[in-house]
């Protein structure tokens, strides 16, 4: 309501301030009149020509007439003012064309200024509601007589109607600011004698003003800010002084202490030098402002503290505020909750049985739903690593407009592990009892309540649903078992003994069963409780193990093995037969109860033997030599294991095989010693590839393995290819011998090296010997050579192609340059207009061609030399394609070629947008040459798949053959042809599209027939993800050239032609144009003219290059569009100028359509 009649003021002011305006203007008309109508007063003795001109000029009625009244000489508009020309005036009185007939002519300013010899003027209104102004001048001769009278009507209807409004609207004004809610005052500003603001006066107030402040009206108004006031300083001066001089209002808050009031003062600005002022108490406001900030700090202090979760959503389920709790709680941080709803799809919540628990079962969800609270839901919340934190879930609606439900959760993760836990160590306690088959039970002694476990159940063979009771107890057992275990529960009960007792019972469905039955009283809870445990098995083992033993007993008696039975302290306990005759003895008496330190030859034997059985209770074979009683020397194996208080042995006797091993290992030396010391591989191994018998130390070096990985391990792992192994085997069961066979095998670090192999076969042995040297090195020469061999030749063709477009492609075009260069030069004063355009048009075509020869030469040679940078992004699709044709609309409407896209919005790819642009502007550019006037291009995208988009471009052009597509994209094979009207071609533009394709993990291919048309196609990873920047059509720069608003414009550039070239190019579009040679004057017209809309950066300038300069200009200038322009074209100079602070980047040459596109990007939208 304030602001709303805060504002109708203001416009009533305004509109009073231009009625005031108007009148002036109508009355310095006026008064300009008056002066004219003087002046021709005093110039009547000029030319007549110049007199009628200047009076024949004047907007009012003007005649001069004698003392009779008789018109002498009328100008135009009094002549068709009353449908005369001048002439048919003259002779006529004035009253007769303008005077009421029935009016009196007393009160005519003419018949009084000839009376009073003195100017006279009255109003008069006509009967049309006109308001004129009539004049009556008295004219004097040289002598002081009146001659005459010059009369003056002017029509002042306009300058009447705006004073009626003016003071119309000053009461609606006055009534308004009288009755205003708000207090308002008026003022006017105090300046000193060097027209310095100094103080203000009060002009007005309304009665609120008065009010609010508590001050009258009478005591301030007419009185200047420290008269009023009693300030020695004008209260908000600057403020007020700022709004009456700029006339830009403020508004500010402020606080009277004196009065204990809060104020929004507005300030406004009727009239430069005055301002007013609009009071608005907000004390109620403010402390209601307060009340609030107090309410809410206690809530966010409560908000943060409680040690549970707490979120807050929006009517729509928008998450719109969280605390640190909920950000631990759920993993989650408070920024990205906020963008998520509490019914989103990205929540992975699980119910208490681990399946996915939907949006619609959420506690949240249902309390909005159902606008009730929802209490005490478990769910999970899946983390990373797929961890769960178990929680417990309330919601509840908030009652305010615009929340939804406040969610509260605690963590139960710790409560859920407990009771898992204790359902684990409960389960494992029934499985224990199971596999134990150990029974529980518990026995009242006052009620005779007898509680069982599971598996009590389970050994009586009984159903769940069985009640055990203590008169049932005895039923089970065996008749010889019964007293014992009467008597064993009566005496716990009597006297508290504890038992333990073996007994057999009969379970429900007759089994016989063998049982422990321990028992423990408690008296003091007048309780027996014990375990109860199936020890069937094991009486069967027991009885099992005597029978075994005895039979093991007479085996042992029996075996021809030695076997021996000590104490840990080597006392014999017990010997065999085929010991004692081992040892040559005569009974086992003769070590019974000896130790078995005679048996060893040497002590260390029985020191290691001794050693190896403390520390590992066991010793394998052990090799020893021993005596026997009558003193021979014998070679034995010894096997021994301590169990339990005893250590059981075995002797083996293998005196022989030693003597045997001994002779065959000194026929065997003189092989060893060739076979090691060989300078080839050599080996043996089963036939079948099942163990690798024997290797030489050559062959562990080639392979790098030790012998022991060798020896003993499948021999078909170390082949790379099993099937030339296969054709080996064929080969040695045709002849038994084969000689330099080629085969790849494995080395140790998984390397293949190549051998010549020869071998030989002993079928009755199954086995193969042979040798094998390494061929790598010859083979990996040979390889090498083959490679340079044809490296050279796509070198040689490299080189070929670069000379032919040195010597005909790039040479040509200068040709053709050069000679009309040097035609203008010599014949241009003989050149009509029209052979200048042409030539001009010829030389801009030379010139262009030129350009792209080049500049796909440069690319070629960065390819070469691997020096492309390669940034893939997401990107779109379309913004890229309609970028890249904008280059070509030139050459298409040249040709009245339509050039029509179809791509779908959103349609994103991942790749490099330089390479991108490259690639769509070379194929779209050849389908422009080889389409013939009036034809169509088409540029066509699809998603072929979920990874990849296949972009098309389609002509109606010429076609190709198919031996021509077959070289397409080979350099050694020239394949470039002239367009449909004589265009140049060196089909290098297909060989970079080729490459750059590639390097973005695409493929290139084409369809095209004779007089066909083409279609080009080509491949690029699809981006799933939205880009950046959203596609919009963009018209062609000649469509939009006329949109762009006049800008002021600085070129920064050294080079004199590039300079002229871009004032031309910006002419359409610049009001002003700065120029700057270095970066130090760029940097300083930058600074002298801040109001500058564009820069175009020279990268390479003196004193100071483009870089430096840009960014001087953004530490003072940050929204001036800087546009960098350069011949550079090295990896990372785009990058560089957009580091530095340009907003985009151009390369030289400089294109009109270009540099028009570029602009029109940054200020097309704002005309």
């Amino acid at each position: 309501m304030v602001n709303h009649e805060a504002k109708t003021k203001e416009q009533l002011i305004i509109e009073l301030e231009a009625l005031k305006q108007n009148y002036n203007s109508l009355k310095v008309s006026y008064e300009s009149d008056l002066a004219k109508s003087k002046q021709n007063e005093i110039d009547l003795q000029i030319s007549e020509a110049q007199k009628r001109a200047i009076l024949n000029g004047i907007t009012s009625n003007i005649a001069f007439v004698d003392k009779d009244l008789n018109i002498i000489w009328a100008n135009k508009t009094a002549a068709q003012s009353v449908n005369k020309n001048p002439d048919e005036m003259i002779g006529c009185t004035c009253h007769h064309f303008w005077a009421d007939p029935a009016k009196s002519c007393e009160n005519c300013p003419s018949v009084k200024a000839l009376k009073t010899k003195k100017s006279e003027h009255i109003l008069k209104y006509t009967s049309d509601g006109k308001v004129w102004v009539e004049c009556g001048e008295p004219v004097f001769d040289v002598d002081g007589n009146i001659i005459g009278v010059v009369e003056i009507a002017t029509d002042i209807t306009d300058l009447k109607s705006a004073e009626e409004t003016i003071s119309k609207s000053e009461e609606k004004f006055r009534s308004l600011y009288v009755n205003m809610i708000d207090g308002s005052a008026l003022h006017t500003l105090i300046f000193n004698d060097e027209g310095v603001a100094e103080d203000y006066r009060i002009i007005d107030v309304n009665p609120a003003f008065e009010n609010m402040l508590e001050i009258s009206r009478e005591a301030i108004v007419g009185k200047t800010s420290r008269e009023a006031y009693g300030a020695d300083k004008p209260p908000y001066f600057e403020i007020y002084s700022r709004v009456a001089l700029t006339g830009e209002p403020e508004v500010f808050e402020t606080y009277f202490a004196l009065l204990g009031k809060h104020f929004s003062i507005s300030v406004y600005c009727p009239a430069r030098g005055s301002f007013a002022t609009i009071f608005e108490n907000i004390t109620n406001r403010k402390k209601t402002e307060n009340d609030l900030s107090t309410i809410l700090t206690k809530y966010k202090v409560l908000f943060e503290i409680l040690p549970i979760g707490i979120t807050i959503s929006d009517a729509s389920g928008n998450i719109v505020e969280t605390n640190q709790i909920a950000e631990t709680l759920l993993g989650i941080s408070h920024e990205e909750q906020e963008k998520r709803k509490i019914d989103g799809q990205v929540w992975q919540i699980v119910k208490p049985d681990g399946s996915p628990m939907s949006a619609s079962e959420f506690a949240s969800v249902q309390a909005l739903e159902k606008k009730q609270a929802v209490t005490n839901v478990e769910m999970g919340i899946v983390k990373g690593n797929n961890h769960v934190t178990w929680l417990n879930v309330s919601a509840s609606p908030v009652p305010l407009d615009g929340y939804g439900v406040a969610i509260v959760y605690n963590d139960i993760t710790e409560h859920k592990e407990a009771e898992k836990e204790k359902e684990r160590i409960q389960k494992l306690l029934e499985d224990s009892q199971k596999v134990g088959k150990i029974g529980g039970w518990e026995f009242h002694i006052d009620t005779l309540e007898l509680k069982w476990t599971r598996e009590m159940y389970n050994i009586h063979e009984v159903d769940l649903s069985f009640k055990p009771s203590v008169n049932q107890r005895t039923n089970f057992y065996t008749p010889e078992s019964v007293p014992a275990v009467n008597n064993a529960i009566h005496r716990a009960i009597e006297y508290g003994e504890p038992y333990d007792l073996d007994s057999e019972i009969i379970t429900a469905k007759g089994n016989r069963r063998s049982v422990k039955a321990i028992g423990k009283p408690d008296l003091e809870n007048r309780r027996i409780f014990g375990l109860f445990q199936d020890v069937t098995e094991r009486k069967r083992t027991e009885k099992s193990l005597q029978e075994s033993e005895e039979k093991y007993r007479i085996l042992v008696e029996n075996s021809l093995v030695g076997v021996v039975q000590t104490k840990l302290n080597g006392e014999v306990l017990y010997v065999n037969a085929a010991f004692v005759k081992m040892y040559e003895a005569t009974s086992a008496e003769e070590f019974i109860g000896k130790t078995m330190t005679g048996v060893y030859k040497y002590s260390h034997d029985r020191d290691e033997v001794l050693r190896l059985l403390r520390k590992d209770g066991r010793v394998d074979n052990f090799e020893v030599v021993g005596l026997t009683t009558k003193g021979n020397e014998k070679t034995r194996l010894l096997s021994a294991k301590i169990s339990g208080e005893v250590i059981n042995g075995l002797v083996f006797d293998i005196t022989e095989r030693k003597l045997t091993e001994q002779a065959l290992k000194t026929s065997e030396g003189k092989y060893r010693n060739l076979f090691e010391k060989a300078q080839v591989a050599m080996f043996r191994t089963r036939m079948d590839g099942s163990k690798i018998l024997d290797v030489n130390e050559k062959l562990l070096q080639t392979l790098g393995y030790s012998y022991e990985e060798m020896v003993e391990t499948p021999s078909i792992i170390r082949y790379n290819n099993l099937e030339q192994r296969k054709e080996l085997i064929e080969l040695l069961q045709k002849t038994e011998s084969v000689a330099n066979f080629e085969v790849e095998i494995l080395k140790k670090n998984h390397s293949v090296i190549t051998v010549l192999m020869s071998v030989t076969s002993y079928p009755d042995e199954g086995i193969l010997e042979g040798s094998f040297i390494d061929i790598t090195g010859r083979k990996l020469a040979e390889e090498a050579l083959q490679k340079s061999e044809a490296e050279l030749r796509e070198l040689n063709a490299t080189k070929d192609k670069f000379f032919s477009i040195i010597a005909h492609d790039l040479r040509s075009p200068f040709n053709s340059f050069l000679n009309f260069t040097q035609i203008m030069a010599e014949d241009l004063p003989t050149l009509t207009m029209t052979q200048i355009q042409e030539i001009a048009v010829t030389m801009s075509k030379s010139a262009t061609n030129l350009y792209r020869l080049l500049e796909n030469l440069l690319q070629w040679s960065q390819i070469q030399q691997g020096g492309i940078p390669f940034n893939p992004k997401e990107v779109q699709l379309g913004l890229i394609v309609n970028e890249s044709l904008e280059m070509i609309q030139t050459a298409g409407q040249s040709k009245e070629i339509e050039l029509i896209t179809a791509i779908p919005d959103g349609l994103n790819v991942f790749a490099d947008t330089n390479l991108l642009q490259t690639v769509v502007r070379n194929l779209v550019s050849n389908a422009v040459k080889y389409t013939p006037k009036g034809g169509k291009v088409t540029v066509v995208a699809r998603a072929s798949d979920e990874k990849n988009v296949e972009i098309s471009i389609h002509d109606t052009g010429i076609g190709m053959s198919k031996a021509m597509i077959e070289n397409l994209f080979r350099i050694d094979i020239p394949t470039g042809r002239k367009g449909t009207e004589g265009e140049p071609s060196t089909g290098l533009g297909l060989i970079l599209c080729k490459e750059f394709i590639e390097k973005q993990g695409g493929k290139i291919w084409v369809e095209s027939e004779e007089n066909k048309g083409s279609a080009f196609y080509f491949s690029l990873p699809h981006a799933t993800q939205p880009a950046e920047e959203t596609i919009n059509p963009q018209p062609s720069p000649s469509e939009k050239s006329n949109d762009v608003r006049k800008l002021k414009i600085l070129i920064a550039e050294d080079d004199d032609v590039s300079e002229m070239l871009i004032e031309s190019f910006i002419k359409t579009f610049s009001k002003d144009v700065l120029k700057a040679r270095t970066g130090l004057e760029a940097v300083n017209a930058c600074r002298e003219n801040p109001d500058l809309d564009l820069i175009l950066m020279d990268i390479r300038m003196p004193e100071m290059n483009g870089y430096e300069t840009t960014k001087q200009i953004r530490q003072f200038n940050k929204d001036v569009i800087i546009i960098a322009q350069t011949a550079y074209v090295l990896p990372g100079d785009r990058e560089k100028a957009i580091k530095s602070g340009c907003n985009d980047y151009i390369t030289k040459p400089i294109s009109k359509a270009e540099l028009q596109a570029v602009i029109h990007t940054y200020f097309g939208e704002k005309v």
